[in-house]
């Protein structure tokens, strides 16, 4: 059990645990943490064959993204969408694939933001997601040779940060 990444929301706690070396990979874990003092385990996924780089959340929605390398030393980024309004039977509801890696996730509204990488070129993906059994790929931002490590939002703005340096993105119109 090696806890890769979490997130919270009111009395839950979604937990990705596991390695992408491992027999199975790493799995979402639902928990309820109402109180505190004593987390339940609610239900988890099945295995994610990828390491795993980020996640977000998105209503009753946890996108997780990750990355795995293929025998030509090229990567395949992956990001899961599970629908967890069934707690005790995280479902998977979609899974995204480009070329490349995922480094980050950023959620606005229905929008979701994908900090992604590529021996040629890093970008930042952004998707629609109104119906998130059916994520829609909206554009990319081109980063021209970077792929930010971390990715912010706040209003109508997109922090980036790429080690050493920091960006602000405007996101009036994403589409």
């Amino acid at each position: 059990f090696y806890p890769v990444r979490l997130d919270v929301a009111v009395d839950r706690a979604f937990l990705v645990a596991g390695t992408a070396s491992s027999w199975n990979g790493p799995s979402l874990f639902v928990i309820d943490t109402s109180r505190p003092n004593e987390p339940v385990l609610l239900g988890h996924s099945h295995p994610m064959m990828a390491s795993i780089a980020a996640m977000a959340l998105l209503d009753d929605h946890v996108i997780i993204g990750g990355s795995y390398g293929r025998r030509d030393e090229t990567y395949v980024a992956r990001m899961w969408v599970f629908d967890v309004s069934d707690p005790a039977s995280p479902s998977q509801a979609a899974l995204i694939e480009f070329d490349g890696w995922v480094t980050d996730i950023a959620v606005s509204g229905d929008l979701v933001y994908v900090s992604d990488g590529s021996f040629d070129d890093g970008g930042i993906r952004i998707y629609d997601f109104t119906q998130p059994d059916r994520p829609v790929f909206i554009d990319r931002f081109p980063t021209i040779g970077w792929a930010p490590e971390e990715i912010e939002i706040g209003g109508e703005v997109l922090f980036a940060i790429d080690r050493p340096d920091f960006y602000v993105l405007s996101l009036e119109d994403p589409h």
